[in-house]
């Protein structure tokens, strides 16, 4: 299947590399590369035929098509098939983060793709309801609540300065889904706006054929924002993205 998509043989044969899903996109991991820090063996898991023994390189081969060597070949993904190829490697490297490995992101790229100013808009929206749930819940809830809020803000600072003028001011409130009243019903609203950032995410996948940079950071955006979703409860699918 992944061949008809046109993507190098290379690519899908390939062996590693990772996210942790909850780092700012704006620090160390959305605009940067730390090839060395992963620790994956670029010959793949240690000790070459002896399997796999451990969970971090189970983690490693579930990100063959990303690593750091092989990225190049995500440029060949064609637009017919970007959707579904981008959200397998968002799954994949999400499971990987899961097993305690994390994606090196290469760069974005400097011009924005197709569909980020509405992707903001729902960041926006998304960044409303979760100061919505870190007022209504205390303890363990409130900082998972309140870590959302300074992921999200540096998503919203990054998108909105590639905007540049192109976008206005977010309103100043949004409609709630729900009466939000107490720690149940933040949790509720949270998942509620995780999956929906996350079915927004998917208006991105097409624009990340034919550049591996592009593509690279689509697929990071979808993981992240799956990691910070499941962590409210927002059930893992297994192509994360697409139109249900």
């Amino acid at each position: 299947m992944l061949a008809t998509g046109r993507v190098p043989d290379s690519v899908v044969s390939a062996s590693p590399a990772p996210t942790t899903g909850r780092e700012a996109p704006g620090a160390a991991t959305p605009g940067s590369t730390s090839e060395g820090a992963s620790g994956i063996p670029s010959g793949g898991p240690a000790g070459g035929g002896g399997g796999v023994r451990t969970a971090t390189e189970a983690g490693a081969l579930e990100l063959g098509p990303l690593r750091v060597d092989r990225r190049s070949g995500l440029g060949a993904v064609t637009p017919t098939h970007a959707a579904l190829w981008l959200s397998m490697l968002a799954c994949r490297s999400r499971l990987a983060a899961q097993l305690g490995v994390a994606t090196p992101w290469q760069p974005w790229p400097e011009q924005p793709a197709d569909g980020e100013a509405t992707f903001l808009q729902q960041v926006r929206g998304t960044l409303y309801a979760m100061q919505v749930v870190a007022v209504r819940t205390s303890g363990a809830a409130r900082e998972r609540a309140t870590a959302d809020l300074t992921w999200l803000d540096a998503l919203r600072i990054r998108l909105e300065s590639r905007a540049g003028s192109a976008l206005g001011a977010p309103p100043v409130g949004y409609a709630l889904p729900f009466p939000v009243t107490d720690g149940p019903s933040a949790a509720r609203l949270a998942a509620h706006a995780w999956s929906g950032l996350q079915d927004a995410s998917g208006a991105l996948l097409v624009a990340g054929s034919g550049d591996a940079a592009r593509a690279s950071m689509v697929v990071q955006l979808l993981t992240d924002v799956v990691a910070h979703g499941s962590a409210w409860g927002v059930r893992l699918r297994a192509f994360p993205g697409l139109v249900r």
